[in-house]
């Protein structure tokens, strides 16, 4: 994953384990990706197990452009 540039409130949104998806939408470069990739990050840091599933066509976060991207660490028990 690469290293984010981050707006400092974000340090404090309140990141909660959910059992169900969470869908981020937006307007053209607002930062959707970023806040997303950011959320998966924070809560694989607290071990939370969950995946991120990149569905912007246009964009490469996860792999080549045009295609969808799944990142699902082996032993987050998301998969099991």
């Amino acid at each position: 994953m690469r290293q984010l540039q981050i707006p400092k409130e974000w340090g404090s949104l309140p990141l909660r384990a959910k059992e169900r998806p969470v869908v981020v939408l937006g307007g053209t470069d607002t930062g959707k990706t970023t806040l997303a990739t950011y959320c998966y990050q924070q809560l694989q840091a607290h071990k939370i197990g969950t995946g991120l599933i990149d569905l912007d066509l246009g964009q490469n976060s996860l792999g080549m452009p045009t295609t969808v991207g799944l990142e699902v660490p082996l032993d987050s028990g998301v998969m099991s």
